[in-house]
């Protein structure tokens, strides 16, 4: 029989889940002795007679450890047991060198809890309840590295080495009870359960829950009953899933799995299962057909564990806020769109932009430099936002800034680069960079006398009306993005045209044909390239001269020139001769790409703009081409950014495309190197034709706005 469709699956069969969680705690010790729980060490180095059980060694609880244990039950809802112990539970692993796990069993510490979830449904948003049957204290087995054969796993490797250094970690597992009633929405119940207690857990600050580096890990067991019936189905245990995705990955694959062996009449056998991420598929472990006793007895090195209420009290006295309330009330003070919201908690910056939000910066600037030019830099050095050397009474202070009016946008992107590569505080940065807007109109025409004094030949030029047609200085256009001015303060400029708005009118969907405009002479694109090197367009003077001389151009000396120079560049976005490579690359991907895999987004589109914020990305001044595997699902797959996405890109249609990936043998650096260089240069490739792609069937529709 085929395989069946998740459709299908729910049509016939009902899932049941049981969900495990381990939770290492980010105690300084182990649970039951002095050794360090640092991540990361060399082998075996984090190791003493006790956690290695040599002859002898006594095991001492861990007494933050039970702190940390009681803190998670009661944010969990749980009864705290004021009697609990340990017990032994036996088993042979070669990475427990006891032989035995302490853990505790029939009498754990935290019980009858409960957490509930909210998703999104068809029919709205829903909230399941998740019952919690325990939460108890045990503590982390050795690692098994296995060297050899296909799979990394035991089978067919060539040998085996053992790790003891995270052997006794402090470890916490959570246990459901039986989640009925999930329907369809099974693996989206158990990603929102597991992402919930991952916000709770870092909320309580008792683990850093990477589920990267295994401190938070989860064991899926599902079973599939038929629809109206009470009696339940064989399950299996898809151990150390660790990755929000990967657990509705696992949950959805096993429910088929288990459908199509009930659907040929076969049984599911009671077993532990493997996820592979490669294939979204589980692999058989062991069988668990008669592993129900594991001959528990208690620890008789251990006394029981007896917290007093007045402690428990105490404790509960210092629960964070629970973060989906925190959650709502945020976005309700902040009035944050959906969108922004989920980009926040995507980005982990939420707790940062609060904290900036403290210090008395505006919600919505705060959000969108940590968002934007702060979160470009840290996806750069591929660094997590929170290790980078700026901090929110940094970005507090940049808000401060600008403002005052003592910075402007451009100029305080300059600023972050420079806190974050360590020369000090915003105020710092601007005092050593000079970069502070001047706002003294005798100081600017000052400035601008000398220019014109130094450029003589140039200054003439301008007079005479020869400056370019191609772009306003200050403005680049980056892939066949545009950069029209929306708005141009000119600070320090005539008072009539000072803080005037240029709000360039609607935009207008790209078209294939467009207007044909006087396009610059030599000397004319020399004298643009002085405007855009670096040194000269910091100086804010140069840039006026610039500005102003094209605005009196085009507007004959009108009041409304600015306005009149942003209409002018809107029409330049429609002149094909102004697209360069980027719409002659987007042409040939068109005509290879017979199965109509690829679509094509501008970058300040809104479907493109709402994914860069879902992932955390920039949605400004952002110079590199995006390859987005699956933007309906922005949490699904990373994008892939410039040299790597431009492979991706050629991947995809085959044909003379695909010849460019061997390149991909070379090291990402030097890919990355000729792939900034093309597009500096991109111009000498010619002018794609103005004429559409006839070889194309219904190419407006692989346009996405």
């Amino acid at each position: 029989m085929a395989l069946p469709t998740y459709d299908e699956v729910i049509a016939k069969w009902d899932p049941v889940l049981g969900l495990e969680v381990h939770v290492e705690l980010n105690t300084q010790s182990k649970m039951f002795c002095s050794c360090a729980t640092e991540f990361g060490g060399a082998p075996n180095t984090q190791t003493c007679p006790v956690c290695l059980a040599l002859p002898g060694a006594l095991p001492v609880v861990n007494e933050k450890a039970i702190e940390s244990t009681i803190l998670i039950g009661l944010a969990l809802n749980c009864k705290i047991a004021p009697y609990s112990r340990f017990a032994r539970k036996n088993y042979f692993y070669p990475d427990m060198p006891k032989n035995f796990q302490i853990s505790q069993y029939d009498e754990p510490i935290c019980f009858d809890g409960y957490v509930d979830v909210e998703i999104e449904t068809e029919e709205g948003p829903k909230q399941f309840r998740i019952e919690i049957e325990r939460v108890h204290m045990e503590e982390d087995t050795g690692k098994s590295l296995h060297v050899g054969g296909a799979t990394g796993r035991i089978h067919g490797a060539d040998y085996s080495l053992l790790d003891y250094n995270r052997a006794g970690i402090p470890l916490v597992e959570i246990v459901t009870k039986i989640v009925p009633g999930t329907g369809k929405y099974a693996p989206e119940v158990a990603k929102a359960y597991v992402a919930e207690l991952r916000d709770i857990l870092r909320g309580l600050k008792v683990s850093d829950v990477k589920m990267e580096q295994g401190s938070l890990r989860c064991d899926a067991n599902v079973s599939l009953k038929p629809i109206g019936s009470e009696v339940l189905g064989t399950r299996s245990e898809t151990k150390n899933v660790n990755s929000l995705r990967s657990i509705e990955r696992a949950i959805r694959g096993e429910m088929i799995r288990h459908a199509e062996l009930l659907n040929d009449g076969k049984k599911v056998k009671q077993e532990t299962r493997h996820f592979q991420e490669d294939t979204g598929l589980t692999r058989s472990g062991r069988s668990k057909e008669q592993a129900e006793d594991y001959r528990y007895f208690p620890d008789p090195d251990l006394v029981p564990v007896t917290p007093l209420a007045s402690w428990i009290e105490e404790l509960r006295a210092t629960l964070p806020e629970r973060p989906s309330l925190r959650r709502k009330r945020i976005k309700e003070e902040w009035n944050v769109p959906d969108k922004e919201m989920a980009a926040m908690i995507n980005a982990d910056v939420l707790d940062i932009v609060e904290a900036t939000v403290l210090l008395g910066a505006d919600p919505t600037k705060a959000r969108t430099w940590w968002l934007g030019e702060i979160s470009r830099i840290a996806n750069e050095k591929e660094l997590p936002i929170a290790e980078l050397a700026i901090t929110p009474a940094h970005v507090a202070e940049l808000v401060e800034l600008v403002a005052k009016g003592d910075l402007t946008d451009k100029l305080a992107r300059q600023v972050v680069e420079g806190v974050v590569a360590g020369e000090g505080t915003p105020s710092e940065v601007v005092a050593k960079r000079g970069i502070k807007v001047v706002n003294d109109d005798g100081a600017l025409m000052a400035a601008i006398e000398k220019v014109c004094a130094e450029q003589a030949e140039t200054a003439e030029k301008v007079r005479g009306g020869h400056l370019p047609a191609g772009r306003v200085p200050g403005q680049r256009r980056r892939a066949g993005r545009r950069f029209a001015p929306r708005r141009v303060v000119l600070r320090g400029a005539p008072r009539e045209l000072r803080a005037r708005r240029c709000a360039a009118p609607a935009r207008r969907p790209a078209r294939w044909h467009g207007v044909r405009v006087r396009h610059a002479h030599r000397a004319d694109v020399q004298f643009l390239d002085a405007f855009m090197d670096r040194s000269v367009t910091a100086a804010s003077p140069v840039n006026a001269v610039a500005v102003l001389s094209r605005a009196d151009e085009i507007g004959a000396g009108r009041l409304d020139a600015m306005e009149s120079s942003a209409r002018i560049a809107a029409r330049y976005e429609q002149d094909p001769q102004l697209r360069g490579l980027c719409a002659a690359v987007v042409r040939l991907l068109l005509r290879e790409d017979a199965s109509g895999r690829l679509g094509f987004s501008p970058l300040q589109a809104p479907v493109a703009q709402a994914y860069l914020r879902a992932r955390g990305l920039p949605t400004a001044d952002f110079d590199s081409l995006v390859f987005v595997p699956d933007w309906e699902r922005p949490e699904s797959l990373p994008p892939l950014l410039r040299s790597e996405g431009a492979l991706a890109a050629a991947d995809e249609p085959g044909g003379i495309c695909r010849v460019l990936s061997w390149l991909r043998i070379l090291p990402r650096a030097w890919t990355d190197a000729s792939y900034r260089g093309i597009a500096r240069v991109r111009g000498v490739f010619g002018p794609p034709s103005s004429e559409p792609p006839a070889d194309v069937p219904a190419w407006e529709k692989r346009f996405v706005r």
